[in-house]
């Protein structure tokens, strides 16, 4: 399985016998080998030997208290070294543990995995299996081989502080894990061959200047490019990331670039199979990079592992590719608990710029913290994804987030090219909708408000399945029979209401029902000079299918204007919201048939039974029905 996957799938870990993970009290080294340990980067693992590397003094330093041959390396945020040895005669796997606060550390032995090197050998590319940290750094996964496919591991889990461990298939796992990412990192996005980050300065492309063709001779495969950021330097002036050819089974190169643009590197010795480059603390770059061998010729070809200096300096630090890096404290690579939304939500509240969640079914509210620029608009699509427009600085961004049982980050999707006044209507200063066509795959933002027809007369489309933007709108072209048949079922609900006599009936099954009889309608005219026989819109009707909503338009201006109504289907329950404004409406249906319109900066809520509360202090709010 090509490394990148383990980039984009956060892990799940192990647990067994005698590793604790408590954090102790630095303690003043007492010799020189652990003079060494204390003041290194990052360890290596060469020879079976643990070598601690410092980076500012170039020098390495051998643990020479482990007599176990060293299979792989893993540091914890507490300043211990898990690493696997390979124990006689069966070459048997044992998870052990250095505690480096202490001034000389002894190996602990943590737990055996009852599995051998074999098992978590690549039986393509004849290299050992990672194994990492899940996103909260609580448990530790080890990859393994699974014997009935090549291409998909499986693995085991290990908690140091309970210590249990248990065994997860891919796909078992693959639905409890998140993706390990830092903040920073929702920021960039792709457009064709292209990528870029965005700042509030604007946004800047990463990889414009990397001569591909040098490193991909075949064309098709540039045209298969993709993209996969992995992480930003400390200080959040440079990214890397990986280009990829064929998303799905694809091989591919590592990159390094300056966050404006001005400084980008192809890592054309490095291979997407490997670790994902790492960050020491002063800003330089560690990979693995080989011999110039060809990626299909894997058994002829050597590795050793390079840093690259923030001047760009660049050494060979050793002839291998086992190494793990210390970690250090740094806002931009702080962790952050991705956060879990259920799937059912069918309310938006934007308040401010802050977006958050509700589930109406399960009454749950939900902040999405991870989200820190400011939102304007957004829509439900029909799957449990929710599209919403961001400004960072002046700009418009599409993005992205999913719900459901595990752990997501927003997902920066494509620039609007669009500052934010050009989408901000002249009559009622709101910024424009977003509009999804889910059948389609369409999102759509209007701009340009023009006076003439109290509307905007431009509008941008992005193609969200297949990531990339549209130039115009055409529906003939982009009709389909999914799409047909929802207006068709449109007009069919539609045409179960009509005016008559100055009255709004519902028809169902021959029986009509006056659903505005009870409604004085006059009582709503702001003037009563200008009071117009009722114009009725039908709007909605309900998921439970009891009730309607629709306007009543009663007067006209530049606009025609009156209440939003509520009716029971029967007739049974009417009511006119005195406080709403058909030209300027926000309302909608929650999941168990509550109607929620707003007035003013509150979100009000009326429940089937026609009982008005309010709800929520926002002054937006999109709704999925």
């Amino acid at each position: 399985m090509k490394r990148f996957y383990y980039i984009l799938i956060a892990v799940m870990a192990l647990g067994a016998m005698s590793c604790n993970r408590t954090q102790t009290p630095q303690q003043q080294p007492e010799n020189k080998q652990t003079v060494g340990l204390a003041s290194c980067d990052m360890v290596i693992v060469e020879d079976g030997k643990l070598v601690f590397f410092n980076n500012a003094t170039q020098e390495k330093t051998t643990f020479t208290a482990e007599t176990d041959p060293v299979v792989n390396v893993l540091f914890d945020d507490n300043n211990h070294l898990y690493y696997n040895v390979a124990k006689a005669p069966n070459q048997q796997l044992t998870l052990k543990m250095l505690d480096l606060n202490e001034a000389a550390p002894q190996p602990q032995s943590c737990v055996d995995w009852q599995l051998t090197v074999q098992d978590i050998t690549n039986p393509m590319f004849g290299k050992i299996l990672p194994f990492f940290w899940d996103d909260k750094h609580e448990n530790i996964l080890q990859e393994k081989c699974n014997p009935e496919d090549i291409f998909v591991n499986d693995y085991v889990v290990f908690n140091p502080m309970t210590k249990k461990v248990s065994t997860v298939d891919f796909y078992g796992y693959s639905e409890i894990a998140g993706n390990a990412n830092c903040k920073a990192l929702d920021h960039f996005f792709t457009e064709g061959a292209s990528l870029y980050y965005a700042t509030p300065e604007g946004k800047f492309c990463l990889n414009d200047n990397i001569d591909y063709q040098k490193a991909f001779e075949n064309e098709g495969d540039l045209e298969e490019l993709g993209f996969v950021v992995s992480s930003v330097s400390p200080d959040a002036s440079k990214a890397v990331f990986s280009s990829i050819v064929y998303m799905g089974e694809g091989w591919g190169y590592y990159c390094v670039s300056s966050c404006d643009g001005h400084k980008q590197l192809l890592l054309d010795d490095s291979d997407i199979s490997d670790d994902v480059p790492k960050w020491l603390a002063d800003g330089t770059l560690v990979y693995v990079g080989h011999n110039a061998v060809s990626p299909e010729n894997y058994e002829d070809r050597k590795s050793f592992i390079k840093t690259i200096s923030p001047d760009q300096t660049v050494r060979v630090i050793s002839n291998t590719d086992y190494y793990a890096v210390k970690p250090f404290d740094t806002p931009m690579n702080e962790r952050v608990v991705q956060e879990k939304v259920e799937e059912g939500v069918d309310l938006a509240i934007l308040d401010e710029g802050k977006l958050t969640f509700y589930n109406s079914l399960t009454d749950h509210y939900f902040t999405l913290t991870t989200e820190t620029d400011s939102v304007i608009n957004g829509a439900f699509d029909n799957d449990n994804t929710f599209f919403y427009t961001v400004a960072i600085g002046d700009e418009l961004y599409l993005k992205q987030f999913t719900f459901g049982e595990y752990t997501r980050y927003p997902e920066l999707k494509t620039s609007w090219d669009l500052k934010l006044e050009e989408c901000v209507s002249g009559t009622y200063g709101e910024v424009a909708p977003l509009v999804l066509y889910p059948e389609l795959s369409i999102a759509c933002i209007a701009h340009e408000f023009n006076w003439d027809y109290y509307g905007f007369e431009g509008i941008r489309l992005y193609d969200y399945g297949w990531g990339q933007k549209r130039e115009g709108w055409d529906p003939e072209e982009q009709e389909t029979d999914s799409f047909d048949e929802d207006f068709l079922k449109w007009d069919e609900v539609m045409s179960r209401f009509h005016t008559e006599d100055n009255h709004f009936y519902y028809n169902n099954n021959d029986v009509e029902y006056d659903i505005s009889y009870q409604i004085d309608f006059h009582k709503y005219v702001s003037d009563p000079s200008y009071y117009s026989d009722p114009e009725f819109d039908f709007i909605s009707i309900d998921p439970t299918n009891k009730s309607v909503i629709y306007g009543a338009i009663i007067e006209y201006g530049d606009l025609g204007h009156g209440p939003l109504c509520f009716a029971s289907l029967d007739g049974s329950i009417q009511l006119a919201f005195p406080d709403t404004d058909v030209a300027n409406l926000t309302a909608g249906w929650l999941g168990n048939g509550s109607l929620v319109y707003l007035s003013g900066n509150t979100i009000k809520k009326v429940n089937p039974q026609g009982l008005i509360t309010e709800f929520y202090q926002a002054n937006s709010f999109i709704t999925r029905h």
